[in-house]
């Protein structure tokens, strides 16, 4: 008999206590996953608010206003900065932001800093595309777990993740679809349902630009220890601050965008303080939407295909 988390049909979850609306009357009760797929919507909710869409009762956290944001992004930098790998990475960044009056030795130290991680992505890369070893592109999504997802995981079971992927019933999945080694898995879906699969050529655009960014800011510190300021070709220094600067936004945006993509799709861990809000909400008749942005995607959808008309008139 299969366990629970590695069977076919998941298993009953209690989610966030939410009160139910009705005439009149107020009623609290706890959401799961059998009371989810036995309702199509909550009592009282508003057909576009899709409350409550997933199958094992998972809601988006609320919206949070711009200084509630800034509060948690602060805190969640303060822990970072904490642990050790945090701590060097900050020094780090703030040694390079310190002699960025030295133009010279603010692009050196950011382009050595990250050398090595770059080559390593390259080489893997390089590997899958040349010898067409699979492995290479399973560690390049262990990597990059947080934005990149392998052809075929969108099949994985919805409860598979780092801390069940040893366990036996796991073995019957197709490796392909894992990442390498298995223990860099993503996280499983707090919604139930996994991204889909990562376009390849994304991939390729984000390790090259990121490479060269890194040749780039080479040349820069060859024209700044080869020449002095009198024998400098005028243009060299504004082009070679400018290419990089441009390779590495286009590259850090493609990983931003699927990011954000897969988090829509797989959701974000709500805090307690989270979900208390959607209780309180919920009882004063507030209706926060189920998805990542607390958008209201049919009003959204209605008004590209607007602007698209327009456009073509």
């Amino acid at each position: 008999m299969q366990p629970a988390e590695m069977s076919g049909t998941m298993p009953e979850q209690s989610y966030a206590i939410l009160p139910v609306a009705g005439k009149g009357t107020k009623e609290t009760k706890t959401i799961t996953s059998t009371t989810i797929q036995a309702t199509s919507k909550l009592e009282g909710e508003p057909a576009a608010a899709a409350v409550a869409p997933f199958a094992n009762g998972y809601h988006s956290p609320p919206k949070h206003t711009f200084g509630q944001s800034m509060k948690l992004e602060c805190i969640a930098f303060w822990n970072y900065f904490l642990a050790p790998l945090g701590f060097v990475i900050t020094i780090y960044g703030l040694n390079v932001v310190a002699w960025g009056g030295m133009l010279f030795l603010l692009q050196c130290n950011a382009c050595f800093g990250l050398a090595t991680w770059r080559f390593r992505d390259l080489y893997l890369l390089l590997q899958y595309r040349l010898l067409h070893k699979p492995v290479a592109l399973r560690r390049l999504a262990g990597t990059h777990r947080g934005w990149f997802r392998l052809e075929g995981s969108t099949d994985l079971p919805v409860n598979l993740g780092p801390t069940n992927i040893d366990e036996q019933p796991s073995q019957a999945v197709p490796r392909s679809a894992i990442p390498f080694p298995e223990k860099t898995i993503p996280n499983a879906p707090l919604t139930g349902v996994r991204a889909r699969p990562t376009m390849l050529w994304k991939l390729d655009l984000a390790i090259w630009f990121m490479v060269w960014n890194t040749f780039l800011q080479c040349c820069l510190s060859g024209f700044m220890w080869a020449l002095n300021r009198y024998d400098r070709l005028s243009w060299s220094t504004g082009l070679f601050v400018v290419l990089p600067c441009i390779v590495a936004a286009i590259g850090g945006l493609i990983m931003l965008i699927e990011r954000n993509t897969v988090k829509s799709v797989e959701g974000v861990p709500v805090s307690q303080k989270g979900r208390e809000r959607l209780e309180q909400d919920l009882e004063h008749g507030i209706w926060s939407r189920n998805n990542i942005k607390d958008e209201h995607l049919e009003s959204k959808k209605k008004k590209e295909e607007e602007n698209k008309r327009k456009s073509e008139l």
